[in-house]
């Protein structure tokens, strides 16, 4: 949409740009990687390290020049994809990885409740990746909200999102919509909206979008 490469958005639109910025942000994180080391250290020294929970993870992901944004307040991939990194011998295999099913931020709390053993009788909304990996649960699609970062420039946005296809909602006072086809575009450079190929597709997942918010009393409206 145009309302993402005017001011007061970041965008990138050269090369030397991103390269600074990449290079501060990785000043940025190099200090948090001493901090993690001397951590693991010191519980290695004192034979914790096993009994010891590592949860490595951020808010959000960041373009860094993908789109020509420098931004983290966008239905992306380079946004919406976090890192996240767990040791745990005890119940996470060293050097494993998943990917089978969709694992939210939100499934972090569940996850830890069941790696300490604490009956999970809470009110939430997650999953435990615990579950996800020995495929006692299953994901298929999610709802992913965005919140209006700029006021008055940037629009709360919605996006339902499931591993065929992402159909992302902006809500301003005309239609702005972007639909993904993730098998063959998972960089998300061609929006299939005006596409008259995915059509019925569209029609399917502005459905599946208004029935999540429904199903998740999400009834935010504002525009811009």
């Amino acid at each position: 949409p145009s309302f993402e490469y005017i001011p007061p958005h970041h965008n990138l639109f050269d090369t030397a740009s991103a390269e600074t910025q990449l290079q501060l942000y990785h000043e940025v994180l190099s200090g948090l990687e001493k901090s993690t080391g001397a951590i693991y250290q010191a519980l290695q020294a004192k034979c914790e390290l096993d009994n010891t929970i590592f949860v490595y993870t951020t808010d959000t992901g960041f373009t860094i020049g993908a789109h020509q944004m420098w931004d983290k307040n966008d239905p992306y991939e380079e946004i919406m994809r976090m890192p996240l990194f767990i040791r745990y011998p005890p119940l996470f295999a060293p050097h494993s990885s998943f990917d089978k099913e969709f694992v939210l931020n939100i499934d972090m709390f569940s996850t830890l409740l069941q790696a300490v053993d604490i009956p999970d009788t809470f009110r939430r909304d997650g999953i435990s990746i615990l579950s996800l990996m020995d495929g006692s649960q299953h994901r298929n699609e999610f709802l992913y909200e965005q919140f209006s970062g700029i006021p008055g420039a940037s629009p709360m946005e919605r996006t339902i999102r499931t591993k065929y296809f992402q159909y992302n909602r902006y809500y301003c006072i005309d239609t702005t919509e972007e639909l993904f086809d993730m098998q063959k575009d998972s960089f998300q450079e061609v929006n299939l909206i005006h596409d008259t190929a995915y059509k019925q597709i569209l029609l399917d997942y502005r459905v599946k979008l208004d029935s999540l918010r429904q199903a998740l009393h999400d009834t935010t409206t504002s525009v811009i």
